[in-house]
């Protein structure tokens, strides 16, 4: 498994965490929130890299849809 970048390690411990406390995925949004970036296209690339690196599941276009394959 490839390492995560700083900003992608960023992203993936605010999904565990969220996911955590409120039982479900962040959205986009709440993302883009959570971790101070203006796009939500950022996001999607990210998170894209980061389902690559074999982290997380992601079905793009469907809610809620990520799915934590690394603890």
């Amino acid at each position: 498994m490839k390492e995560l970048t700083r900003r992608e390690q960023d992203i993936f411990n605010f999904i565990v965490e969220y996911r955590n406390k409120k039982g479900y995925s962040p959205s986009i949004r709440e993302i883009q929130k959570g971790v101070f970036l203006n796009s939500p296209n950022m996001i999607h690339r990210y998170l894209i890299n980061i389902v690559e690196k074999g982290y997380l599941e992601y079905t793009p276009r469907i809610a809620r849809s990520i799915i934590i394959k690394v603890q």
